[in-house]
Formats: structure tokens, C-alpha cells, sequence
């Protein structure tokens, strides 16, 4: 039937009105000043349900809401003229002459009749006393052609220099109902301002009567008619984003708790959309901007222009000159400028001590020993009292704790150490204790659980991890431990993505973005693991093997390759390189922000048992890749 088809088509509406149907949100039900988001979609019965006032909307009662209609017909009319379906109920409605008629009215105004009812509106009008009293002058009544008639005050809206819908409201206490806006969707008051090639400021309000305020103080303002419009002004916005992006946006909201609402909802908009935006309070003595014009039309226009001025006095704080004689104090007081060892001193010696605050990146072919590596500089950093917080996304929690182990039981006793895959074989540990081997592993275990173990905190995930989702954890981290942790990712290219519909490389370079945010709103490292391009296994590492994104080579603090020695001389031979143990390995540090780029540091890996360990060497050795 098409009412279910109607219906199936609910969430596509709801989203295309600005509202997320995966949380709850502000009610529908106009009678309902949802102050907190109380309504909620459910997809199984395709409807939204107010969990306060008990309000129930189907897609159809939804339509009537926004259009204004009240019959079913109508609103199943309207619905299937959005969702372009055949309108069987209404059909006779579609013909010409006087069924055409017929169909007009059944939908509502259209927009030749709402121009000429606001045009003999205004030409016939002779009372402005209702504006006067609202504090509108002769000049700005004309230049918004309001008017009054039969007990209501008329509010054109104008697009594009043509008149699309209105606002009316009742001017005495006997007019019912109150608010009678034409049918079909309202756009923002003074929508265009937002498309004019040209910056400034602009000052958004809730209400029409409060933008005229603003603007009969000449100053420019657009009314997103009532605190849940927040969707339809980021809409416009998106039309025009070029020009939205050079204006500032100043929220004027009501002084209640929607207003608040409202500023904060209206302000992440848009911000997500890049656009600069501020929150104006104004004197709490007063409801709105209207209201406050009446009382103090004086101290209005100078808060305004106080908030303007203290605004730019604010910008000039962002000098680095006013900021310096903060910088020590801070920092001092911060200590991030103390490193973290990696355990590998001749690493350790290039990155001016160990890791600082910033986005490390270590990449690699399969089967290097990347992870490996990541995870034997966690295990030094822990051992020696820093918390490490590990999302592994590919390993699980077991696998790493068995590298680690592995790892040390080697550098316990190479002869007998165990693998992290011997380990895993716990159908084995009855041979193990026969041989003796398992004292090594009881041992090594105890060892891990007192040293590295107790400050290693591992998160095991299988693409459902994201970096919204690590900042989570690292926030709750810090509050439970009461110290920051250095994060390590394993591996960055199965993050879940930011954005299923983008593509590898886009949700790459967002997380990479995403991640180096982290470390800077933390104060901490943050450690990605990375693989390569394929087109890379035969040849030395280079910025371009890490998987074309450029968000890795501008954003990383540190970037770091591992590879296998030789690679690139016309006799290597990368299975044969392979096959040695331990495998000789170098570590090139192909970006480093704050120490010595373009250096060599030489490793041996034990692959069988987890372990790297540096070359012994007189004095760094560095390569020039100019």
C-alpha cells in the first residue's frame, strides 16, 4: 500500500529536517516545550514518540505539523507529492479545470496566493499601531511591508525578492489560534543575507519580532522561527557555503532553557560545517531582544556593541605576544616537555630524548614486525611507571599479552624461550611442564604481571572502534587513573570509518586528523600503527608508501619506516630476507618535526620470539634522501 511506502520514507524526512533519529530529540508536539529531548524514533513502527507529553507521529501527522494541514487527505496528498508517489486516494484531484482548483486548495496556498494576500495586505493596510508598540519604526515597517488584519500581525517571509510564506500572530487575546503561519515549510527570516558575497556580522534569533529588534538598530539578523529550527538555518547554510563561511555567525537566543538549547545545538552545526559562530547572553532581566528593546532600547544597542568590542579584545588575546609569559608557566606546570623512552636509545637519541606530546606513525610491510615493535616499546614504557592504553583492532587482548610474554621469556633464557604461538597452545602446557620448560613460562609471566603488565590497559576491538570512540576512552582513562597514557593503535587503516559512504583514503586522512587532535587536546603521544601500499614491498620506505594519505605525511609529528635492510640494491631478495633470523631490519625516520629526520637506526628481530634489539654502533648514522 502506498501508506507504507509513505511510512518506510519517515527516517529519510526526519533526517532531511535537520533532526539525528539515532538519539532522542527536541518533540514535535508545538504545544510541548521540550527543554529537554524527550522524543524518540522507533524503527520498527516507523513513528516518533514523545517519552514526556505521550505525543505519537506517524510520517502523515508529521507532514500535517509542517504543512499546516489537518485532514488525512491532505496529508497523504502532500506526502505523496515529497515521496513522488502516485496519489491514488486524491487522483480526481489531478485533473484539469475545476478539479485543478480543487487540488491547489487541497495543498494549500500556493506561492502566487500567499504573494497577493501579502500584497493587498500591505496596500490596504492603514493601521501600524500594533508594530509601533512593538518598538518597529515607520521605516522598517515598510521596508518588511508588515501589516495587520482581522486581529492577526503579518510577517512576510521573502526569498529571493519574492514573498514564499509568513508568520501571523494574534495581536489581542481574543484571536484564535495565536500562531497561523501559511502552509507549506516557513524558510529563515532574512534567509538571503546568508548567500551575499560579502563579511560581516550576523545575529540569529528565534523569533521574527526579536531579528526586527536588531535590525531597527541596524544591525543585520535572521530568524530561524522557534529554538527546534536549528537544522534549517545549517541547511541554508549549506546552500551558500562559500559565503556562510565569511560571515560570523552571533546567536541571540531567549533567555530559557530552549534558548540555551538552542545556542548550543545552532553553534555545533555550525562549527561542523566550518563556519565561526559566538553565543550573545543578553541582560537576564529580559526575555528576548524584543522585550528588551521596549524596556532599554539604549543598553540593547550598546550590549551589542560591547559583545562586538569585547570579541575583538578577546581576538587580540590570541597574540603571541600576549600569550609568551604564559608559555613557561604552563609548560612548567604541564610537563609535557619531560620524554618518554622508548627503550631504544639510539631511537630515543634522534627524537631528542623519547616521545613527547604528538602523532607518531610506524609503518611497514606484513609480517615485519611493526605491531611487534610498538608493542616492545610499550612494554619499556610501562615497566618504568607510564601507563600505555592499546586499541587492538586486529589482535586480540591474548595475542599481544603472548608477544610480550615471548618476548621476555627470550631475554630470560633464549635456549628455552617460547614463542607467543607456543604460548597460545594451552594444550600444550602438560609437555611444557614435563620438559621443565613451564617454570620459564610461570616465570615470565610473573615477571610481566609485576613489571610492564601492571600499567599496559588493552582494548580489543574488530573495526567497530573509531577515533571518536578513543577519545571516549582516553578521556575515561585519565579520570580513573589520574594520569595520561600514551595510546598506541593497532592498526590505523581499520579504524571504523568516520564515514561509510567515503572513501579508504578520506576516512584515512580523518582519522590521522582525528588522532593528532587527540594527542594535542591531551597533552600526550599517540601512536599508530600503519601498513603500506603493495607497490612499496620491493622498494625503500618513502612518505608514499603509507597508503596515499596525505594527512599521515602533514599531520604525524613522527614517521617512521621499517624495512628490511638492502631493500632496493639490485641483489636483494625480500623472501630470502625474510628467512634469516634474527632479520636485519632498519628504522628510518622519514619526517621528525622536533629532532633529526632522515636518520638510520639498525635493528636485529627475533620474529620467533617477538624481541628487537639495536645494533651496537659508535655514533648515529643518518641518510641524506634530498
Amino acid at each position: 500500500m502506498l501508506t507504507d511506502k509513505a511510512k518506510e520514507r519517515t527516517e529519510d524526512y526526519l533526517r532531511a529536517k535537520g533532526i539525528n533519529t539515532d538519539k532522542n530529540f527536541r518533540c514535535l508536539n508545538p504545544q510541548h516545550d521540550d527543554t529537554h529531548p524527550s522524543m524518540r524514533y522507533n524503527r520498527e513502527g516507523r513513528y516518533a514518540h514523545c517519552f514526556a507529553c505521550g505525543a505519537t507521529y506517524d510520517i502523515f501527522d508529521i507532514i500535517g505539523l509542517d504543512y499546516n494541514l489537518s485532514s488525512f487527505a491532505q496529508k497523504y496528498a502532500k506526502a505523496c507529492e515529497i515521496f513522488g508517489l502516485p496519489d491514488e486516494k486524491s487522483a480526481k484531484y489531478s485533473l484539469t479545470g475545476k478539479n485543478q482548483i480543487k487540488y491547489k486548495k487541497l495543498n494549500g496556498e500556493s506561492s502566487a496566493e500567499i504573494e497577493r494576500l501579502m500584497r493587498d495586505g500591505w496596500e490596504k493596510c492603514t493601521d501600524k499601531h500594533y508594530f509601533y508598540q512593538r518598538g518597529l519604526s515607520e521605516s522598517l515597517i515598510n521596508k518588511y511591508r508588515l501589516f495587520a488584519k482581522d486581529g492577526r500581525a503579518y510577517l512576510p517571509i521573502i526569498e529571493n525578492g519574492r514573498t514564499t510564506a509568513y508568520c501571523a500572530r494574534a495581536v489581542d487575546e481574543k484571536t484564535e489560534p495565536r500562531y497561523k503561519n501559511s502552509t507549506g515549510a516557513v524558510a529563515v527570516f532574512n534567509g538571503d543575507y546568508i548567500a551575499e558575497n560579502a563579511f560581516g556580522d550576523i545575529y540569529v534569533c528565534e523569533g521574527i519580532f526579536d531579528a526586527l529588534s536588531l535590525e531597527e538598530l541596524g544591525f543585520k539578523a535572521i530568524a530561524i522561527n522557534g529554538a527546534a529550527n536549528t537544522g534549517k538555518l545549517a541547511a541554508k547554510c549549506k546552500e551558500s557555503l562559500e559565503q556562510a563561511r565569511k560571515k560570523r555567525f552571533i546567536i541571540v537566543p531567549d533567555n530559557d532553557s530552549a534558548g540555551g538549547a538552542m545556542a548550543k545545538e545552532l553553534a555545533a552545526r555550525l562549527t561542523e560545517l566550518g563556519i565561526e559562530c559566538a553565543a550573545m547572553q543578553l541582560d537576564p532581566r529580559f526575555k528576548d531582544a524584543n522585550e528588551m528593546l521596549l524596556a532599554d532600547r539604549n543598553g540593547l544597542k550598546k550590549a551589542i556593541e560591547g559583545f562586538i568590542s569585547g570579541y575583538g579584545e578577546r581576538y587580540s588575546g590570541f597574540s603571541a605576544a600576549s600569550s609568551a609569559e604564559k608559555m613557561l608557566e604552563e609548560l612548567e606546570q604541564k610537563g609535557s616537555a619531560s620524554a618518554i623512552a622508548t627503550g631504544f636509545e639510539q631511537l630515543d637519541f634522534y627524537l631528542d630524548g623519547g616521545l613527547y606530546s604528538g602523532l607518531y606513525i610506524v609503518g611497514a610491510i606484513s609480517s615485519l614486525g611493526k605491531t611487534t615493535f610498538a608493542m616492545q616499546a610499550a612494554g619499556h614504557i610501562a615497566e618504568n611507571g607510564t601507563d600505555v592504553l592499546i586499541f587492538s583492532l586486529e589482535m586480540s587482548k591474548y595475542e599481544l599479552m603472548a608477544k610480550a610474554v615471548s618476548r621476555i621469556t627470550y631475554n630470560m633464557d633464549k635456549e628455552r624461550a617460547f614463542s607467543a604461538r607456543e604460548i597460545l597452545r594451552g594444550d600444550k602446557y602438560g609437555e611444557y611442564r614435563l620438559s621443565g620448560r613451564y617454570s620459564l613460562l610461570s616465570a615470565a609471566v610473573k615477571k610481566y604481571c609485576g613489571g610492564e603488565g601492571k600499567n599496559v590497559f588493552i582494548k580489543e576491538g574488530l573495526c567497530d572502534i573509531g577515533a571518536d570512540d578513543i577519545r571516549q576512552a582516553v578521556r575515561e582513562h585519565i579520570r580513573l587513573r589520574g594520569k595520561k597514557p600514551v595510546v598506541i593503535i593497532d592498526y590505523l587503516q581499520i579504524l571504523k570509518p568516520a564515514d561509510p559512504r567515503a572513501t579508504d583514503k578520506q576516512n584515512t586522512d580523518r582519522a590521522v586528523t582525528e588522532l593528532k587532535r587527540i594527542s594535542r587536546d591531551f597533552d600526550l603521544p599517540v601512536i599508530a600503527v600503519s601498513s603500506f601500499n603493495r607497490d612499496n614491498y620491493k622498494t625503500p620506505v618513502a612518505m608514499e608508501a603509507f597508503k596515499e594519505s596525505g594527512a599521515v605525511e602533514y599531520s604525524s609529528d613522527v614517521l617512521i619506516g621499517l624495512q628490511l635492510a638492502g631493500i632496493g640494491t639490485q641483489s636483494f631478495n625480500i623472501n630470502d630476507a625474510k628467512k634469516k633470523e634474527p632479520r636485519d631490519i632498519e628504522l628510518v625516520l622519514l619526517k621528525n618535526r622536533n629532532g633529526i629526520a632522515h636518520a638510520v637506526v639498525e635493528l636485529s628481530y627475533t620474529a620467533k620470539f617477538n624481541c628487537f634489539n639495536e645494533k651496537a654502533r659508535e655514533k648515529p648514522k643518518r641518510i641524506n634522501r634530498l
